[in-house]
């Protein structure tokens, strides 16, 4: 294997035009993750922590990208509240009421916001500021998606190195998350989860949105009800919170959580327990520092409107003062300089040593002896459900008469399998926030 910096990421194939050649043309299409060589574990989490990433290498063409590994299956973690609820229905059923013991795990269940995700991305296509689909695939256990590598790492990373923004970085940042938004909510997207955590750095500079594993795409005038309380609880607005319909504009109270959360390194709305928080969120208004500008603390106080029918949509934020510095057609078509990139070199550097430490993508999943989270006769769902559930998955699709990779064919590589081939470095921040992409500067020991 050699130690040459890798290549960045062929263009997606819809921009090739018709009578353009790809250069990959002749390159069979990734079916399977033995088709890559896995580098490093980069986080795990998710909804009962379903979902890894790792970054990988094509073997076929050195291109380095993520590699997002969810499980077909999940098995839920029961919460303290729900703990509470059994061990009072067991006191009431007596030595022998057949209420389940407390500890009893949730029954298995299909994982579909894999699938969900993979519908959003393709949807999607291409975006400056939107994570990129390259490749979909699956095993009888799990699926993959093949995804850019941010070089950058979190966004999240840069604010817990250093604290607080300066206002005029954050404005930079916040544009580009909200043309991201914009882009979503055009298609009649809604994000739902907007985080730190989820907004990654690209090797120039720039931000990719990613984890579209809650985002949805909504129908005409279509509003959710309560049984769609999704997101990370800091940041759900107040209709959210009391279970009322909603549509686009939770999106906006979630980029002001995050405007508030870069300018002063703390969540708007706190407490000392999950009542305490979701009451501030319904009831209170923000308190803010001194140091914030008018123009900021008017920003985020439209966003955190209360009434969601008030409150400002992407395209009206764009109009506010506190973007009065951005010219927003130049960003989208990235011809603002960022306020920061990632250390090209040492990035270089720290793949170089990775690569010299690795080994075949199939001797560490043969090494694998972590079990998945259950077993396939927990399943309620018999396998045929399993396999309808993601019978379209596969990106790009198999073109009709072509063979494809038998689900079962394939070598598994576990979210929770840990990958020990590349040195001791590399602990993550685990998975209690969701997704980690922690970068990769963070996870290995130099050379």
């Amino acid at each position: 294997m050699t130690d040459s910096p890798p290549r960045s990421p062929r263009p997606h194939p819809s921009d090739n035009s018709p009578n353009e050649q790809s250069p990959e043309s002749a390159i069979p299409t990734p079916t399977s993750c033995a088709d890559f060589t896995v580098l490093k574990l980069i986080g795990t989490g998710g909804f009962a922590k379903a979902c890894a990433v790792y970054l990988v290498q094509r073997i076929a063409t050195g291109d380095l990208y993520a590699m997002k590994v969810m499980h077909k299956i999940i098995r839920p973690k029961l919460s303290k509240a729900a703990k509470k609820k059994r061990a009072a229905a067991a006191a009431a059923a007596g030595a022998d009421g057949n209420a389940p013991a407390v500890n009893e795990p949730r029954k298995a269940q299909i994982y579909h916001d894999g699938m969900n995700e993979r519908q959003v991305l393709v949807s999607i296509n291409e975006h400056p500021f939107l994570v990129t689909l390259r490749f979909a695939f699956q095993d009888e256990r799990n699926l993959y998606l093949i995804l850019d590598w941010a070089e950058g790492g979190e966004l999240w990373g840069h604010l817990a190195t250093e604290g607080i923004c300066m206002e005029d970085e954050v404005t930079f940042y916040v544009a580009e998350i909200l043309l991201a938004l914009e882009k979503l909510h055009s298609m009649r997207i809604v994000y739902r989860d907007l985080k730190l955590e989820n907004v990654l750095i690209d090797g120039s500079g720039h931000i990719k949105l990613t984890d579209m594993g809650l985002a949805k795409i909504i129908c005409e005038d279509m509003q959710f009800r309560a049984n769609s309380w999704r997101g990370t609880f800091g940041y759900m607005a107040p209709e959210m919170i009391s279970r009322k319909p909603y549509d686009e504009r939770v999106d906006t109270w979630g980029l002001g959580v995050l405007t508030y959360l870069m300018l002063t390194g703390d969540l708007p709305f706190n407490g000392k327990s999950p009542k305490e928080v979701e009451t501030a969120i319904i009831n209170r208004k923000p308190k803010f520092p001194h140091f914030l500008t008018r123009e900021a603390i008017s920003f985020i106080n439209a966003a955190l409107t209360k009434d969601p029918t008030r409150r400002p949509t992407m395209t009206e934020l764009k109009y506010h003062p506190f973007f009065r510095h951005i010219d927003f057609p130049a960003l989208l078509a990235l011809k603002v300089t960022p306020p920061r990139t990632p250390p090209r070199d040492a990035i270089d550097k720290e793949v170089s040593t990775l690569l010299r430490r690795v080994r075949r993508v199939q001797s560490v999943m043969a090494e694998g002896t972590v079990s998945h989270t259950c077993a396939w006769g927990d399943l309620e769902h018999p396998i045929e459900a399993i396999e309808k559930a993601f019978r379209d998955f596969q990106f790009p699709p198999t073109p009709s008469g072509s063979p494809s990779a038998s689900p079962s064919a394939s070598p598994r590589l576990r979210p929770e399998d840990e990958v020990h081939v590349v040195g001791k470095g590399g602990s993550s921040r685990g998975g209690k926030r969701g997704h980690v992409f922690a970068s990769p500067l963070q996870l290995v020991d130099g050379a």
